[in-house]
């Protein structure tokens, strides 16, 4: 790993000059099951709409309107949905334009490849000559200094020639200690949006978004139930929908509030777990900052005397 960052490092400022623009190829970066990740599929909400509208502007008009467009929030949040819609969109409405989606954990294993096979020219080929690049999961570059130092240059080459970068993380720039300084900077000198959990309306929205697509009638008390009861993750909540009308389908039965109820008792019971330890969590955190204030206040005091 030390020789392969020490590598990286000698390798990382030679820049490789490419084309981009009308006559780059279009990456197929929507095929698949990613068909669906696109602006229309995605349900707005209190929690999500400033970053899906910064998605958007970014997907009509590239390198135009947030440059780059960081956004984070907990797993499971649309976080890729919105990376992908960006994909979509500009795939179909700028066909000659070279995009590529890529997870920070492809970036460095492709990275470390190109190492050991002495292939960094075309690596940097492949990542420099891009119209529009979005990296998934940038927090796992943390603590990575030979990946960190490799994309410090391919973050600078793109935007120099123009190129969008859409970034996604589980939390904000500041909130990763071994991120280094430069690379911090450069993220938040664009657009940085968040996307909290979804709120209840919004959760029923994504359900009967889903539902229209299902091979069996839900009813809506079936809906209502999943809604109220799984609130960390949209993942989770589309997850706890296939499995009910999957029970239903496999076993025969008519999907029902009773069976929703026997086929999520535990991942109900996960949920409720979670959410206990977050609010003891809290109190906790709330009990150490009023203790704190209580010994500077009578610190304070005892000056005074």
């Amino acid at each position: 790993t030390d020789t392969g960052e020490r590598a990286s490092a000698d390798v990382a400022g030679e820049a490789v000059q490419t084309e981009r623009g009308p006559q780059a190829a279009s990456s197929n970066t929507d095929s698949g099951p990613y068909t669906r990740l696109t602006f229309e599929q995605f349900v707005t909400g209190t929690s999500n709409r400033f970053s899906h509208a910064a998605a958007l502007a970014v997907a009509e008009t590239p390198a135009g309107a947030y440059n780059p467009l960081f956004i984070h929030g907990d797993s499971g949040l649309g976080k890729t949905h919105l990376l992908r819609a960006i994909c979509h969109y500009v795939n179909h409405h700028y066909p000659s334009y070279k995009v590529r989606y890529v997870t920070s954990e492809t970036f460095l294993n492709e990275f470390v490849q190109a190492i050991r096979n002495s292939t960094q020219p075309e690596f940097k080929q492949v990542y420099r000559s891009n119209d529009v690049l979005l990296v998934d999961d940038i927090q796992f570059m943390e603590g990575k200094d030979g990946l960190q130092e490799e994309f410090f240059h391919t973050f600078n080459d793109l935007l120099q020639n123009g190129a969008q970068i859409v970034l996604s993380s589980d939390r904000g720039p500041d909130a990763m200690p071994t991120l280094e300084d430069r690379l911090r900077s450069r993220f938040k000198s664009g657009l940085i949006t968040d996307i909290q959990p979804p709120d209840l309306v919004t959760r029923l929205a994504i359900l009967e978004k889903k539902a229209e697509f299902s091979a069996i009638e839900i009813p809506g008390d079936v809906l209502s139930f999943i809604a109220e009861n799984v609130t960390d993750s949209i993942r989770e909540l589309e997850g706890a929908l296939i499995r009910v009308t999957a029970y239903a389908s496999i076993t025969g039965q008519r999907c029902s509030y009773d069976l929703a109820k026997r086929v999520l008792a535990d991942l109900i019971d996960n949920t409720t777990q979670r959410r206990r330890h977050r609010e003891i969590d809290s109190q906790g955190h709330v009990g150490e900052c009023s203790t704190s204030r209580w010994i500077r206040s009578q610190a304070a005091a005892g000056v005074g005397r």
